[in-house]
């Protein structure tokens, strides 16, 4: 029985490679620690190997495909495209090895093995060389992403940590997963341009890339792909129309994120966690997916179970991890509810909006996952409850109450500005911390921009009205909420109607949960009869 791995090394590193043990690249048990740099799904994967020893980095870029001669075909498109960006001056990292196993019969992997140079970083960690190298280096960027359209390439896989930077200052794409547009005579179609522009405005920090300094790299970008001014023309709003495109990858999960420690199993078990908490959770036994499948089996205890659903908390030295299971999970894995809920945390956070910080989320078989670190804090109308049931409150609590209120309009006011839509607002989940700080929580239905916006917005503010009627909260604490939500406004005829949409909206959520109450009363009763 012939062998189904096959391996092919460039000659200059072949001996390197083979001293390290990368030799057989397909299996990740043998690759040590790893990095991956790419989204989960069934998609292409890249993983960051360790150093080797002249200070060299591996990165493996391992793809899924079920046939020899599919495996044939990835390879050698990649080492085409890329040999062809190459001669044309374009920087893009050749591979130093390549091949494919395919020895478990729907579980085949193509790889591609590149070497990085010493000590370079991904583009969204760069923490050295103050503010104005890391301006020029941004610039840089742009316009070597001009030079790739002009060249007729466009670039899928394009991220901001696909891009690595050298102590230098050079620049080399680690995976663009480049393409040859259809339009090679005529120049790359402008959706195309429009998508890689997206896609690495997305994927830089809002914070370190303000939007005044990404308006003028793409001034610099529209200067270095069309310098006669020509066709600039029909980039008409771009910005606008960059924005459009960005919230709708994001929304349809097509943007890249990023992750740092990955279980890459067959394709019915996948965990990705992050590095800061992996270690807590490891001393604990949580290593692969079906540990974080059944958390209640290492010593988490059980807080609720719903339907499928299942949450549960688990104490260490670190802190309180808190497990939320869905059973039965979507067909689709990539779009499952766990990783779902992990997209809405790092996109939330992305823009400033308070979550807790995500640990890991995953599949395993039907079974999906989600991890989040718990920074303490109760539901926010537990909270309130409490503070009315204290009886009469003084001066500084009546202030406390009222600044709670604020910062929960603020909360939402801001949530809403950036897009975002949560379709189960409620006040539980709102946590609020022992500093009074609120973050949402319950993200595996965030929704972003679409034509509903209206809609969105006034079922969420229905939900937080429906959830207020059940504790003391006065009138007063409503048109306060409502004033800073729109920003100190007065009350005239635009917020007129939206009080009337949201009370309409807030009362047929109370008859929706009268009705499947009464059904769950008498599904009850048919049961025991």
């Amino acid at each position: 029985m012939t062998s189904r791995f096959v391996i092919r090394f460039d000659p200059q590193a072949e001996a390197l490679l083979r001293g390290a043990g990368l030799d057989r690249c397909d299996t990740p048990p043998n690759l040590g620690f790893r990095q991956p740099l790419s989204r989960p799904g069934p998609g292409p994967a890249l993983h960051r190997l360790p150093a080797l020893t002249d200070g060299q980095i591996p990165i493996l870029k391992r793809i899924p495909c079920t046939s020899p001669a599919r495996a044939r075909r990835i390879v050698r498109g990649e080492r085409i495209l890329r040999r062809c960006a190459d001669s044309r001056g374009l920087p893009v990292l050749l591979p130093a090895a390549w091949g494919a196993d395919l020895s478990v019969p729907g579980e085949g992997i193509a790889f591609l093995l590149f070497l990085a140079a010493p000590e370079s970083m991904p583009l969204d960690r760069l923490s050295s060389g103050g503010s104005g190298w890391r301006r020029r280096v941004l610039e840089v960027v742009v316009e070597e992403l001009a030079r790739w359209h002009a060249a007729g390439f466009r670039l899928p896989g394009l991220a901001a940590w696909t891009i690595l930077v050298e102590p230098g200052g050079e620049l080399s794409l680690l995976d663009p997963a480049p393409r040859r547009s259809r339009l090679q005579g005529r120049g790359l179609a402008w959706r195309a341009q429009l998508r890689d522009l997206a896609a690495l405005s997305a994927t830089l920090d809002a914070e370190t890339v303000p939007t005044a300094r990404r308006l003028g790299l793409l001034r610099r970008y529209l200067a270095r792909r069309f310098p006669d001014g020509g066709r600039a023309s029909r980039w008409r709003g771009p910005w606008a129309r960059i924005t459009r495109t960005e919230r709708r990858l994001r929304r349809r999960g097509l943007l890249p994120l990023r992750f740092d420690l990955v279980e890459n199993g067959p394709s019915t078990s996948r965990l990705y966690t992050t590095q800061d908490c992996s270690a807590a959770l490891v001393r604990h036994g949580f290593r692969t997916a079906a540990e974080f499948a059944d958390p209640e089996r290492l010593g988490a205890r059980l807080l609720r179970r719903k339907e499928s659903r299942r949450n549960a908390v688990l104490d260490t030295a670190q802190g309180r991890f808190f497990f939320k299971v869905h059973e039965k999970s979507a067909r689709f894995r990539g779009s499952s509810e766990g990783i779902r809920e992990w997209r809405g945390y790092h996109a939330l956070a992305r823009f400033g909006v308070a979550t807790p910080p995500p640990a890991a989320c995953g599949w395993h078989g039907s079974t999906s996952f989600f991890v989040s670190f718990d920074e303490g804090g109760a539901p926010l109308d537990d909270v309130i409850r409490d503070e009315r049931q204290g009886g009469a409150r003084g001066a500084d609590e009546a202030r406390k109450h009222h600044a709670l209120t604020r910062d929960l309009g603020r909360l939402v006011a801001r949530f809403h500005r950036c897009g975002f839509f949560h379709h189960d607002l409620y006040l539980c989940h709102v946590l609020c911390t022992a500093g009074l700080r609120l973050t949402l929580i319950d993200l595996q239905r965030l929704d972003e921009g679409g034509l509903r916006q209206r809609h969105g917005r006034v079922k969420d503010l229905a939900a937080l009205l429906y959830s207020s009627l059940e504790i003391p909260i006065t009138a007063s604490d409503r048109l306060r909420f409502l004033a800073t939500y729109r920003g100190g406004a007065s009350l005239d005829h635009t917020g007129r109607r939206l009080i009337e949409k949201v009370e309409r909206k807030a009362r047929r959520i109370a008859a929706h949960v009268r009705r499947r109450a009464a059904r769950s009363v008498r599904g009850d009763r048919e049961g025991s009869a």
